[in-house]
């Protein structure tokens, strides 16, 4: 028989004895708690940012390839930086979220996929990768920065995941290639738009500086978008297109000053001090790592460190920097050094093949035709005549269109004068 008091605790024991039995049910759900919230945050990440900017054509047609037929894609372009990592994150992105997609969007038999860097990664991180992940023939993988694709091929072969990649460096290889169009100057404003959303204190640019830094970067969505994300860039982009002198403009004529005056090592130092200060900027700007390297070619030259100098010149002469090659410059500064390495024929048969554009070729060509018939050298590339017979033809030339020159090169011309008339009268006789 039951007591009273035990009748009346009883509720008490019962309430204990439910909590003591919710108590492993909650320390058991802290797990799927912890989990939701990992895969909530998940879902807000995106692995392309919000300045993504057109060619949202070029990750449907990759999708497309890749769930039709090809199981095995090389995203290429014309130049480093044109936007092929940018692509491929939205393609993961495409993919894992495709709430996201505002656009007309395939239905995918794909459901999840991956971007892997191998700049930071190696294969040894690959090979977890693939152990601690559910990898099947639905997964998409798409690898940046590959130098070994083998090893990667290989891997695809044992886990048959969808392969998209990026190279480091062009190879041949027989698989589907896409290649990735341009970014049009029409989206440079929306992108600018994007970029002025995240950084404040950014002025907007017209019309006429959008089309300038067009020209500049020859389109390059790389170089684009790092010159429209700070101010002092911007401000760059708005003197250059008004014709101003930019800052950097003014450093430069403050070495260009200490060449003109001999102190060529204080130059120097100042060059490598610019670079220090500048160098994020310098290699994104086309025109200003051409106007750099040109100064620091003729720095070098200035030094006597001639192969130096030409070396340099030889990576100006490479797309895109050789478009800023404006009146043959290069090509004159590349026969000036060659003339002081005494390659004399090297140096005459470059000023020969711009003479009928250039005149500053033309008198360029004179003190090296005089300086070879001084010390008895009369052969002349591409021609029957003399040393001397060709320096009299091409002063009497240049002298003719003086008025086609600078001041610079009609003061040198005007000092082959006297010896002009002076051998003349030699070769007549």
């Amino acid at each position: 028989m039951i007591s009273e008091s035990q009748n009346n605790t009883s509720p008490v024991f019962k309430i204990i004895s439910v909590i003591v039995f919710m108590i492993p049910a909650l320390y058991s759900a802290i797990p799927l708690i912890q989990d939701y919230k990992i895969k909530r945050n998940r879902n807000k990440n995106r692995l392309s940012d919000n300045t993504f900017t057109d060619r949202t054509d070029d990750v449907n047609n990759i999708i497309k390839k890749l769930s039709i037929n090809e199981h095995i894609i090389e995203i290429c372009g014309n130049s480093e930086k044109c936007g092929k990592t940018w692509i491929a994150k939205k393609l993961v992105d495409y993919i894992n979220h495709p709430e996201d997609w505002t656009k007309k969007r395939m239905d995918l038999p794909y459901k999840v996929a991956y971007y892997i860097d191998l700049h930071t990664k190696n294969n040894t991180d690959i090979d977890n990768f693939l152990e601690n992940n559910t990898i099947t023939n639905k997964t998409v993988l798409i690898f940046d920065h590959v130098e070994d694709l083998n090893y990667i091929l290989f891997k695809q072969s044992i886990y048959h995941f969808q392969l998209i990649y990026i190279l480091n460096s062009a190879k041949e290889y027989n698989f589907f290639r896409h290649q990735i169009s341009p970014f049009h100057e029409k989206n440079i404003d929306e992108l600018h738009r994007k970029i002025r959303y995240n950084y404040s204190g950014i002025d907007s640019i017209t019309e006429s500086e959008i089309q300038a830094l067009y020209r500049l970067t020859e389109g390059n969505i790389g170089q684009i978008h790092f010159m429209l994300s700070s101010q002092k860039t911007v401000k760059w982009i708005k003197d250059t297109a008004a014709g101003k002198q930019t800052e950097y403009d003014e450093e430069f004529n403050k070495i260009k000053i200490l060449l003109f005056i001999g102190r060529y090592e204080e130059a120097q130092n100042r060059l490598k001090q610019f670079y220090l200060e500048n160098g994020q900027y310098i290699y994104q700007n086309n025109l200003l790592y051409y106007t750099y390297i040109l100064l620091k070619a003729d720095c070098e030259h200035l030094l006597n460190n001639y192969e130096k100098a030409l070396s340099l010149l030889t990576i100006l002469e490479a797309s895109p920097y050789v478009a800023n090659n404006k009146n043959y410059e290069l090509e004159l500064y590349k026969a000036h050094y060659k003339k002081h390495m005494w390659k004399c024929n090297d140096a005459l048969v470059i000023l020969k093949q711009i003479q009928h554009d250039s005149y500053s070729a033309k008198v360029d060509s004179l003190g090296i035709l005089l300086a070879k018939y001084f010390v008895n050298d009369l052969s002349v590339p591409n021609t029957e005549d003399d040393s001397l017979s060709e320096f009299c033809r091409i002063y009497s030339d240049a002298y003719r269109k003086i008025n086609n020159g600078n001041d610079r090169d009609t003061l040198k011309c005007k000092r082959y004068t006297s010896a002009y008339l002076y051998y003349k009268i030699k070769i007549q006789i």
